[in-house]
């Protein structure tokens, strides 16, 4: 995939493209290798707009009231895969994955 005539190293197309990153609590995104580093610098992924479009879609998950059974439901529900993409799934999904997991 290209932006332009860049060569864009890892792209939703590819399996497992969410292995790349990282994410944070507080919405923000690292590069687990240098592939990965570079497409977040080249399709500016770390721009504070984003960061806080991904941190405002973390909030509802980090409600104190919740139990933890009731945020593994809540997470499971909200990452599970029908009709449409929730925003930030592949962000919820491994920010939470140890309550998916076990």
């Amino acid at each position: 995939m290209k932006k332009g005539s860049i060569v864009i190293p890892v792209t939703p197309f590819q399996l497992n493209c969410s292995e790349n990153f990282r994410f944070t609590a507080d919405g923000k995104i690292n590069g687990v290798n240098k592939q990965a580093i570079k497409t977040i610098e080249i399709l500016a992924l770390d721009i504070s707009k984003l960061n806080d479009l991904r941190e405002k879609a973390l909030e509802p998950f980090l409600d104190p009231d919740l139990s933890v059974d009731d945020l593994k439901d809540f997470v499971e529900k909200y990452i599970d895969i029908g009709q449409e993409l929730n925003p930030f799934i592949s962000m919820v999904e491994q920010v939470f994955s140890e309550f998916i997991q076990g």
